[in-house]
């Protein structure tokens, strides 16, 4: 019974291990025909990547020829313009010349051929127009080249005045820091060190300080003239006007502004003897209705009181709901500012200088003439206000101030004293 037993135990281990035996070759077998479909589509992968990798070189080779050809191509046509055009007039003309001796020089009339004669026509023509329309096209593109080129010089002239606006207070920024760095300098015994490092800094060339000293000039001086909307006094106002007329940014005559919803007209005088600033009310031409004295005793609110209270003695006071009298400094703020900003070009020309009044129309009238503030170049000199055809000629301008130009001039030929003939 043992044996039997024992027997059976060894059969049952010898198939085991024959079946064990078995299924390790089926894994290896199906373990290897993996990994060789595995390496096969890898193959697969990396051959069709590298024809689509060659496919792309191939198409980008091609492109950059054809890229390489149109630019030839392009380079030949630009360099031979002259000639296309000069072909295209001979070839019409011949084609012309080929249409009439076709049709008429024919010994008889069965050969005439009058369709050939039509087709010789038509192209011809063709090809005159082509070379007419290649002219007006050249032209065409020059005239916008050179008017794009124009504009970029404009905007680079505008930005360079931009530029030397912020100057300043860039220069005033570095200028703070320099205090602050005065301030925290140490003692005696760093001199030898600080005098090598301040002997290493460059200094600055006499031109650029002149230029950083003249625009701070400038914005200390349109700074001033800002404040006449904002903090309005009389001494301030009186500052204003005379530091103004010193620099030749008014007229001597004093600087006017409009009493709007009225015809009437305030000009601000500084007076020479004391620091008051007289306000005169005078109509469109000149004349003069009121005078009032600002003195240091009064502000500006006072004033402006005191003008409508004279407006109501001469019966001339719009209403409390149309006086803007209030905006009466605000006004002369924005002459004062708009003056000092252009009396100077770009080109060193001086362009705004002695200003009387700048119109709500957009004309500055000024001791030379007047302008359009968006065509400063085109002055009406005030020599020549006596002509009576100024209207007509500036009424179809491009500029917005052309619409207002009779205005204008009723009020400049005014100021200036000019009477036209009747004649």
């Amino acid at each position: 019974m043992s044996l039997r037993l024992l027997f059976h135990i060894r059969i049952s281990r010898l198939v085991r291990t024959q079946l064990n035996m078995d299924s390790r070759e089926e894994l290896e077998d199906r373990r290897a025909k993996e990994r060789a479909d595995a390496e096969k589509r890898a193959a697969d992968a990396e051959f069709q990547l590298s024809a689509e990798a060659h496919s792309k070189a191939k198409k980008a080779r091609r492109a950059a020829a054809l890229n390489v050809l149109k630019a030839k191509w392009g380079r030949w046509l630009r360099g031979h313009r002259l000639w296309w055009m000069i072909g295209s007039f001979f070839v019409g003309v011949v084609f012309v010349f080929g249409s009439y001796f076709s049709d008429v020089a024919s010994p008889a009339r069965e050969w005439r051929n009058p369709w050939l004669s039509n087709l010789l026509v038509n192209a011809g023509t063709a090809f005159v127009l082509f070379g007419l329309f290649y002219v007006l096209t050249e032209r065409l593109s020059a005239r916008v080249k050179l008017t794009e080129r124009d504009v970029g010089q404009t905007q680079s002239d505008l930005q360079n005045i931009e530029d030397d606006r912020l100057a300043p207070r860039t220069d005033s920024t570095r200028r703070g820091n320099g205090l602050a760095v005065e301030a925290e300098r140490p003692g005696p015994q760093d001199d030898d060190t600080l005098s090598h490092s301040a002997s290493i800094d460059a200094a600055p060339s006499i031109a650029e300080v002149v230029q950083a000293g003249m625009a701070r000039r400038r914005l200390e001086e349109e700074a001033l003239y800002e404040k006449v909307a904002t903090q309005p006094t009389s001494k301030l106002v009186h500052m204003a006007l005379m530091k103004a007329k010193l620099s030749g940014v008014i007229s001597s005559t004093g600087p006017r502004c409009e009493l709007r919803e009225t015809d009437l007209h305030v000009r601000f005088l500084a007076s020479v003897d004391s620091a008051q600033v007289i306000l005169q009310l005078e109509t469109a031409d000149g004349v003069i209705l009121a005078t009032l004295a600002w003195g240091e005793s009064n502000d500006a609110g006072a004033v402006i009181i005191a003008l409508g209270t004279v407006l109501i003695r001469l019966d001339l006071y719009p209403g409390d709901q149309l006086y803007f009298g209030s905006d009466l400094l605000t006004q002369l703020s924005d002459l004062l500012m708009y003056a000092s900003r252009y009396r100077q070009s770009v080109t060193g020309e001086r362009d705004i200088h002695g200003v009387i009044e700048v119109l709500d129309s957009g004309w500055v009238i000024m001791d030379r003439g007047m302008v359009p503030k968006t065509y400063r170049a085109y002055l009406v000199a005030s020599s020549r206000l006596d002509e009576s055809d100024w209207a007509s000629h500036i009424r179809n301008k491009a500029w917005p101030e052309s619409r207002y130009v009779e205005e204008a001039l009723a009020i400049a030929r005014g100021l200036h004293g000019v009477v036209l003939d009747q004649d």
